[in-house]
């Protein structure tokens, strides 16, 4: 009896003490589920603007030493264009800038074309720091000098490029920042030309009719606003709801001067 109690005694401490078992690792959670993204509702603001008043023709222009233009006949660039039913050309009516968010592509390519000793547009709307391409139809020399007003009221150039006859296109950059950049030729004193910069791609330069759409405006209310650059700017309250079409009209007249 005693040798099985002793063998016995062997046996237990031989035995390895057992030892608990790790925890198995915790799975890491999974990431939670983002909510789609809410697309933004968009509508649409349409309208003209349109001019009440005389307007003066345009002056004769002298073009001394440049036979090309002699023969283009151009006329004056600082003038009022009137066309149907009153309609006023050479708008860019726009939400202001800051008061909505959009893709730039929505805007339209910039292009200003120097063609028959005229700047065509005479007046474009761009998103800042958009390509600007320059283009030179004339077999003569032009440049294209843009100016900006300082805070003291003084001209800034933030442009200026010469591009000779058949140069090819250059393209430059818009302004970083929303403004007005007047542009003229420095061989050329009549040409001129204005860029509105603004920092979303919510505007359109009238047609001849006055004429205007902006697309794809998200909904919410705005102050439009319509900029001549020889008779300032007008704003008229707009709504715009999911897929349908806000209207707008605003007028200038002869008095209305531009700062």
């Amino acid at each position: 009896m005693r040798r099985l109690l002793l063998l016995a005694g062997l046996a237990l401490a031989c035995q390895k003490p057992q030892t608990d078992a790790p925890a198995p690792a915790a799975s890491p959670a999974a990431p939670a589920a983002s909510a789609p993204a809410t697309p933004v509702q968009t509508g649409t603001i349409a309208g003209r603007v349109v001019f009440k008043g005389k307007v003066s023709p345009a002056a004769a222009i002298d073009h001394p030493r440049d036979p090309f233009c002699e023969k283009h006949k151009p006329t004056e660039g600082k003038v009022t264009r009137v066309g149907k039913d009153n309609g006023l050309l050479d708008v860019v009516v726009r939400l202001p800038p800051g008061a909505a968010k959009g893709d730039p592509a929505l805007a339209p390519r910039a292009v200003l074309k120097q063609s028959g000793c005229m700047y065509v547009p005479r007046v474009f709307g761009i998103v800042a720091g958009q390509d600007l391409e320059l283009v030179n139809d004339d077999r003569t020399m032009h440049n294209i000098h843009g100016f900006v007003k300082n805070t003291v009221g003084d001209d800034d150039t933030v442009l200026n490029a010469g591009q000779g006859m058949g140069a090819p296109p250059i393209v430059k950059k818009a302004p970083a920042e929303p403004g007005i950049v007047r542009i003229k030729c420095d061989v050329h004193p009549w040409m001129v030309s204005w860029m509105i910069v603004t920092d979303h791609p919510f505007f359109d330069a009238t047609n001849d009719e006055g004429r205007f759409t902006l697309k794809k405006v998200p909904v919410g209310a705005y102050d439009l606003e319509a900029i001549h650059p020889l008779h300032g700017k007008k704003t008229q309250k707009v709504t715009v709801t999911a897929d349908a079409t806000a209207a707008a009209e605003l007028a200038f007249t002869e008095t209305d001067k531009a700062p």
